[in-house]
């Protein structure tokens, strides 16, 4: 059997399948459900409210017309980038 180290990451996935299947204990799978449920949150649920305040002032700039466009800006500071 090969270490952890050398396990391809498909190799990783069917022995944590294969302990998963094997299991009699509930709250494993329970706490394994959640693990894997928990990558799937919204990254917007993971902000504080201050960041959403700003993101959602951030847009409302924009689409009141507010802000320089990206050429624009590369434009102007052409002479940093071009070193």
């Amino acid at each position: 059997m090969k270490s952890s180290k050398n396990k391809t990451f498909e190799e990783e996935k069917l022995e944590a399948i294969q302990l998963l299947v094997a299991t009699t204990k509930p709250e494993l799978i329970k706490k394994v459900k959640g693990v894997l449920l928990e990558e799937e949150i919204d990254w917007w649920d993971e902000l504080t409210d201050e960041q959403k305040a700003e993101l959602e002032e951030s847009i409302a700039q924009a689409n009141r017309g507010e802000f320089i466009a990206h050429e624009e800006v590369m434009n102007k500071y052409k002479k940093w980038f071009s070193k």
